[in-house]
């Protein structure tokens, strides 16, 4: 019977994969690149190219609520890494230096104008760092939206390095939870109102890890509700998973390389800093823009990590200021 129940499990999970990619189709084009398939989606088409880099975990929609006003005065791009959102997996490691040359790949398959302004949120704002380092005649300027500490997790601490280990393995029990259908099933009855299903799952899922999953839902609840049913069936796929599984593994090594990789002292950096920040992140900031002119750090009142969901205006204005200069 257990085997009987199993199959029937796995069949509602690829027929309702199936059916997401009908109903669900990508907003934008995905694009070939050496490494693998990507979405890519451009709003507007005058003005100097945006591109807009999401966090480990996040996708393009992380950026739903601030892309469309900034398409209005230049071009907001916004692409899906490989593996997560619309994006196909690839075969290859999610080192950061794969992930540059994927970005990189991307900006000339896409015919993207150069020099764009990179905007990075949380991990995105290390990948751009690293990126303007590595390809400074591609960037004009970086708006950094509460970024990761690259001094702190390049050697985390013991604690640190437990959470990341954690998140790894939840992240693989995850995926394996997904191929049988019961993440499917679990979010399906939390947006109809169940908790008992949901509950369970969490509690298997993530065990200790349930508070963070249970702030990441209350941040994803800020989000248009259209959003909603595509963000259920992107992490209903075990390759999510597996994917942010990958990510958190090389996120200390991506770290210590990034580390190396100071951004040149003439592009400009405007820093958005949560009111939940810490004293050492905040001073790690500041002294990213000691003697760098037109670059600023701010402090954004009564905000979460997630800025450009609380606020948008405010990263909209940032981004605007740069593409005036």
């Amino acid at each position: 019977m257990l085997t009987g129940l199993v199959a029937a499990a796995i069949v509602f999970q690829t027929v309702a994969t199936r059916f997401d990619a009908i109903r669900l189709p990508p907003p934008g084009k995905l694009i070939d690149i050496p490494n693998g398939v990507l979405h890519f989606q451009q709003i507007g088409n005058e003005g100097p190219a945006v591109v807009l880099e999401s966090g480990l975990a996040a996708t393009s929609l992380s950026w739903v609520l601030t892309r469309a006003e900034i398409g209005s005065f230049a071009r907001a791009i916004t692409y899906d890494r490989s593996g997560l959102g619309f994006s196909k997996p690839s075969k290859g490691p999610h080192s950061l230096a794969q992930m540059l040359t994927d970005l990189h790949d991307l900006a000339l398959a896409a015919h993207l104008p150069r020099p764009f302004i990179l905007v990075g949120h949380s991990f995105g704002g290390l990948l751009v760092q690293a990126y303007a380092h590595l390809r400074p005649e591609d960037v004009a300027g970086l708006v950094l939206v509460d970024p990761v500490s690259i001094a702190e997790w390049s050697n985390p601490a013991a604690s640190s390095r437990q959470r990341l280990a954690l998140g790894a393995k939840l992240c693989r029990r995850g995926a394996w939870l997904a191929r049988l259908g019961l993440v499917r099933a679990s979010l399906l009855a939390l947006a109809s109102g169940g908790r008992r299903l949901p509950s369970l799952v969490g509690r298997v899922t993530a065990g200790k890890g349930n508070s963070v999953m249970a702030r990441l839902a209350a941040e994803v609840a800020k989000l248009p509700k259209e959003t909603h049913p595509i963000i259920r069936a992107h992490w209903s796929r075990p390759s999510s998973f597996g994917t942010l599984a990958q990510y958190l593994d090389n996120l200390p090594a991506a770290a210590q390389t990034a580390l190396q990789m100071p951004v040149p002292l003439h592009i400009p950096i405007i820093i958005l800093s949560a009111s939940t920040a810490t004293s050492r992140e905040l001073a790690e900031r500041e002294a990213w823009i000691a003697d760098r002119p037109c670059s600023r750090h701010a402090v954004i009142e009564n905000t979460s990590h997630w800025i450009q969901f609380d606020r948008p205006d405010v990263v909209i204005a940032a981004v605007r200021e740069l593409v005036n200069r």
